[in-house]
């Protein structure tokens, strides 16, 4: 049988409390950041699948990880950890990420995304971040554009009638670091739209000092 490989990649993403330079509360609780972040991307191996049924056919590890490195701009979502939550919040980035050079014209490859649990306080973070060393202000700018960003990835999301749960036309994407698993189209556009509703309402301005509201 045929099959087809994929990079199995490992990212942490590091904010630092004297880095971050603004956040805001939208009314259904979730929060927005902005601020400087070092990305480390570690290149572990690849995933060899079948290309019939998708099915693990072999996982290759490298004797060394190949490792990246770099301080770049950033804003994030963080959102509660509920059930589905990351599956969900997985597919907003990836609807971000489709859509963002729609709304502020760039190389869709000048931008980055990742999402992980953070299970010290219990939450998700969706990270954008600029691709480019030390930042060239793509990120930054997606906080004053979120919704219309949101918008013109639940349309490209909803208007596509290959699939029901995903595909490389709608939610799929290139340079996904999870390997495009853990994806949910129906739950990530609720959660989307959810996101637009909120940031449309009245929002609370973080005090980042002391981390209480201000």
């Amino acid at each position: 049988d045929q099959t087809y490989t994929k990079p199995m990649v490992f990212c942490e993403i590091k904010e630092f409390d004297d880095k971050i330079e603004g956040g805001i509360k939208f009314k259904n609780g979730i929060e927005l950041y902005w601020g400087q972040v070092t990305i480390n991307t570690y290149l572990q191996g690849y995933t060899e699948y079948n290309e019939r049924n998708d099915d693990v056919v072999n996982r290759v590890y490298y004797d060394q990880n190949l490792n990246k490195r770099y301080k770049t701009q950033s804003t994030w979502l963080e959102l509660n950890a509920n059930n589905g939550v990351f599956e969900c919040t997985h597919t907003v980035e990836h609807l971000i990420r489709r859509a963002l050079p729609f709304v502020i014209p760039c190389d869709p490859y000048d931008i980055g995304g990742h999402t992980q649990e953070i299970k010290k306080n219990d939450t998700v973070r969706l990270w954008i971040y600029d691709t480019i060393k030390g930042g060239i202000g793509i990120s930054y700018r997606l906080k004053n554009v979120l919704g219309d960003v949101l918008e013109t990835g639940c349309k490209i999301a909803s208007s596509c009638r290959k699939c029901k749960n995903g595909c490389p036309l709608c939610i799929q994407i290139k340079r996904c670091l999870l390997g495009n698993e853990k994806l949910d189209k129906k739950g990530g556009l609720t959660l989307a739209k959810q996101i637009i509703d909120a940031s449309k309402g009245k929002i609370k301005h973080l005090n980042i000092e002391k981390y209480k509201w201000e």
